[in-house]
């Protein structure tokens, strides 16, 4: 019986909400040029990527707001912008420190002419571990932000 009214709390449904939009945006939504520009300052395919991630916020927000619950459209716009800003400044970071410490390298394909980084330092995969944490959290500040409302 608790595990069903845990179930349906909001902090845990909002907070899906947002993981499922995190996998989302950051898998099948997210094309080859948006991975490359998220991690080289200034690209569009960065800011693609963020807005990307703000379109998926606001429909979570939508969501959130056809269940009924009341938020103000001035309030989704924050919410919304603050989840691009920081998305696309944590995928920055997260894009140019194994670059700059060296922990990838970039190999040709020979067959397609196509160029990718190859990791070379195991500190890359702590990078990724990093980045999806603070990511992570970012929603579940943002959960709290919405309920808070």
């Amino acid at each position: 019986m608790e595990v069903i009214n845990t179930l349906s709390d909001p902090v845990i449904i909002l907070g899906s909400l947002f993981l499922a939009k995190h996998i989302i945006a950051d898998g099948p939504l997210q094309f080859d040029y948006m991975a490359y520009g998220k991690t080289h300052i200034g690209h569009l395919g960065g800011f693609a990527h963020a807005a990307c991630h703000g379109v998926c916020t606001l429909i979570v927000l939508l969501i959130w707001l056809i269940s009924g619950y009341v938020l103000s459209w001035e309030f989704i716009f924050k919410i919304v912008l603050l989840d691009m800003v920081i998305h696309y400044t944590v995928d920055i970071c997260t894009g140019i420190l194994p670059r700059k410490m060296a922990w990838t390298k970039r190999i040709e394909d020979k067959e397609t002419g196509k160029s990718h980084r190859l990791v070379t330092d195991r500190r890359f995969y702590w990078v990724l571990v990093v980045d999806q944490s603070i990511h992570f959290l970012t929603y579940l500040f943002l959960t709290i932000l919405v309920l808070s409302a």
